[in-house]
């Protein structure tokens, strides 16, 4: 895996190209391959329409696999085909050497290719990108001195495997004699693998590990091996395989806990401090079969009640299983004896305090969606049938009958949830002043959230000035209004995929004493664990979250490097990695602050879809959505290169530099045949701004085609959709000055 630095090339001549490749990409890729080594490039090889994955998806994959196989029998030696992913829509994922980029700029079996870094950075494996890595260095370092490769360890994804973890930091793992057969089954699968990658030097070690399975009682699904480079490729997109690590890594103690300033400070001034605890991973939970993921939440729930049970004053804590962490109110003592535990399985504590704050509804004919959703092809339309989109924001007005269905009778809001915080001040004299105050009805006591129907509704956050925020970014991802309305200015309004479903999760909290609205937090990863429970793998689901958080980071936001919030950021990033694994995308804003190069959670966390905006009206009437270069909303944070490395970017319409913003419903109206007034003088219908509009139809169009393919992963999508995009040139203001990078925007008329 190559180090990806994006830097400015001389320019490459050469003959005319035979495959498109835009002048940026094309300089950017060659920089990266003067070290020699592999880039990794994404090729379209034929163009497959929505429609024809929907009704003829295995004739598509079918027709991709041959144009696939044409190219790699072209490149031959120069392309690493054995680790190269074919996707169904017309696209092929591989690592290429430097001479084969030269092959694959002339070749006649390529339509157009691009830099594949964010495929490269999204693998099956949970590992950070850093730690791949560090492993792909290590294997050329070793390469290079003539000893040929890296020694790592590797975990098996067996089937149904639990851990302990104790407070020693010692994991041990524990099976069945099904998960023991399934053992071996994996190193075969294995070994089978390895044995065809050129000059690999693992097969044996994985050969002896089978041969030498040991019992029931002193089982473990780890094996230390020795790879080459081009064999970590392989290993590092492998279902079999759940986590790998440097061997030297695992001698190595935990780093001690990276507890907050503000919660000593909190502690010391209050009788309770509300905290989020992170835990280090025993294993990384990977893509995961159903019966591993509740063995995995079942071990990760034991930690937590071992570690409370070495301190009574720890009970209020609940676990959030799929964020590997722990949260609540507790007290100075207790957070006194926890530190003074030393238990090495804790790894950050943060306070849990107020984190960010909200971050168009426009027509088909703006975005060019006319082809998917009226042209029948069998019996059918491609409008985000069978598909949900969860908004992660302030509620929904459930019963706006944008969201009904065709009849008008049942609403599409069909699951709802809501997550708050109540936090008090403590003045010298007289009692605990209110400071924050959960919106959500009848909440949990302990933990202020509530679920289930009229949870999630807009009605809860009315008294914070959000009450419209959440019901405009559903109705720009599925919102659905008639042109026989006669407030929609005579026009016809939907949203992308206006027949999915939706579910609201409502996140905000409402401030006192002149606080305003806050996002916490602890809301945001229990929201997040929530979803991990509620949604299976393989969902037809995506996740949107207009949020912007306050502090604005140049790189991935997860690590020491988010200092005193660490907990909170690491426990959101796992939980995001688990339903990544799933298949589910999480797209998120890119802020409103007009940033260049810094993006705030939960954007900058890594695997997020991150999403900018533009203006509306540099498309073109017809819907050919050509974008003039160095065109950008002024207020859209630009995301730098170590954010666009760690996962798929878009740029969407989102208003700004016109009148010409989104247009969006605003939901005071209980029935839109009213023409009912709000207090700031909207209508039903009005004009929004920002990339919290932007965001909804990025994840619009993940829904479209989850609805044609619901167990797609979320970089096959990412992958079709930059497809279909137009560059839109952007400049970065990073060392040097003249450096560019291609954004994409995607040209929804040819989904």
């Amino acid at each position: 895996l190559p180090l990806l630095l994006l830097a400015v090339s001389m320019g490459v001549t050469g003959p005319a190209p035979a495959a498109e490749v835009d002048p940026q990409d094309w300089k950017t890729l060659r920089t990266a391959s003067l070290s020699g080594r592999v880039v990794p490039v994404v090729v379209d090889v034929v163009h497959v329409s929505m429609m024809e994955l929907k009704y003829q998806r295995e004739a598509a994959s079918a027709r991709t696999r041959v144009f696939a196989d044409r190219l790699f029998a072209e490149l031959g030696q120069e392309a690493w085909s054995e680790s190269a992913t074919v996707m169904p829509g017309g696209q092929v994922a591989v690592y290429v050497t430097p001479r084969g980029l030269d092959l694959l700029r002339s070749s006649s079996n390529a339509l157009a290719f691009r830099h594949g870094m964010a495929w490269h950075a999204t693998t099956l494996l949970r590992r950070r990108g850093a730690d791949l890595s560090r492993m792909a260095q290590a294997a050329a370092t070793a390469a290079a001195a003539g000893t040929g490769a890296a020694n790592i360890t590797i975990t098996l994804n067996v089937d149904g495997l639990r851990f302990k973890h104790d407070a020693d930091g010692v994991v041990t793992f524990h099976t069945d004699e099904a998960g023991q057969a399934s053992t071996r089954d994996l190193l075969t699968a294995l070994h089978s693998q390895l044995s065809q990658v050129p000059g690999g030097k693992s097969a044996a070690a994985i050969e002896r590990a089978s041969a030498e399975l040991p019992a029931l009682s002193t089982f473990s699904p780890q094996v230390r091996i020795q790879v080459t480079e081009r064999e970590l490729v392989v290993l590092a997109q492998n279902a079999s395989v759940r986590d790998m690590v440097l061997s030297s890594d695992l001698s190595q103690p935990p780093a001690s806990v990276n507890v907050g300033a503000d919660v000593l400070a909190t502690a010391a001034a209050q009788p309770q401090v509300d905290v989020v605890v992170s835990l280090h991973p025993a294993v990384q939970a990977g893509a995961l079969s159903k019966l591993s993921e509740e063995a995995h939440q079942a071990s990760t729930v034991a930690i937590v009640d071992d570690i409370k049970s070495r301190n009574t004053g720890l009970q209020a804590l609940r676990p959030l299983s799929a964020a590997n962490a722990m949260a609540g109110q507790i007290s100075k003592l207790a957070l006194d004896q926890l530190l003074a535990s030393n238990d090495r399985r804790l790894s950050a504590i943060s306070l849990n305090k107020p984190m960010g704050k909200p971050a168009t509804f426009i027509s088909a004919q703006q975005m060019g969606l006319a082809l998917p959703w009226s042209a029948p092809v069998g019996n059918g339309f491609v409008r985000g049938q069978g598909a949900k989109i969860v908004i992660m924001d302030s509620g929904i007005q459930s019963n706006h009958k944008a969201f009904s269905t065709q009849g008008g009778t049942v609403s599409r809001v069909t699951a709802q949830a809501c997550f708050g915080t109540t936090s008090f001040t403590y003045p010298p004299a007289g009692p605990p002043q209110l400071r924050t105050e959960t919106v959500c009805p009848n909440p949990n006591p302990v933990t202020f959230d509530s679920f289930g129907v009229g949870t999630g509704e807009a009605l809860h956050s009315y008294s914070l000035g959000l009450r419209s925020h959440g019901t405009v970014v559903a109705g720009v991802a599925a919102g659905g209004s008639e042109a026989t309305n006669p407030h929609n200015f005579g026009l016809q309004y939907r949203g992308v995929a206006y027949e999915a479903d939706l579910w609201s999760y409502q996140v905000w909290s409402k401030g006192h004493g002149g606080l305003p609205y806050a996002v916490f937090g602890e809301d945001v990863v229990a929201a997040l664990n929530k979803l991990n429970t509620d949604l299976p793998a393989n969902s037809a689901a995506v996740v949107v979250m207009s949020l912007d958080f306050f502090t604005k980071f140049t790189g991935i936001c997860n690590g020491p490097v988010t200092g005193a919030d660490q907990a909170a950021y690491d426990a959101a990033q796992t939980a995001i990695n688990s339903l990544y694994a799933k298949g589910i995308a999480v797209v998120a804003a890119a802020g409103n602050s007009g940033e260049v190069g810094k993006l705030p959670a939960p954007a900058c966390l890594e695997k997020v879809i991150k999403v900018g905006a533009h203006p509306n009206d540099i498309y073109a009437v017809s819907g050919s959505n050509l974008i003039p270069a160095g065109i950008n909303s002024e207020y859209s944070n630009l995301p730098s290169i170590a954010h666009v490395v760690s996962g798929y970017t878009f740029f969407a319409p989102g208003g700004g530099k016109s009148f010409n913003d989104v247009l969006a419903m605003n939901t005071t109206q209980r029935n839109l045949t009213v023409p009912v007034i709000d207090p700031v003088g909207r209508t039903q219908i009005s004009f929004e701004k920002g990339t919290s509009f932007a965001a909804p139809q990025i994840a619009g169009a993940f829904a479209l085609y989850k609805s044609v393919f619901p167990t797609a992963p979320v970089s096959e999508i990412g992958i079709y959709m930059q497809g279909l995009g137009r560059g839109l040139w952007l400049q970065s203001k990073q060392p040097p000055d003249s450096l560019y990078y291609n954004y994409k925007t995607i040209r929804f008329s040819a989904l």
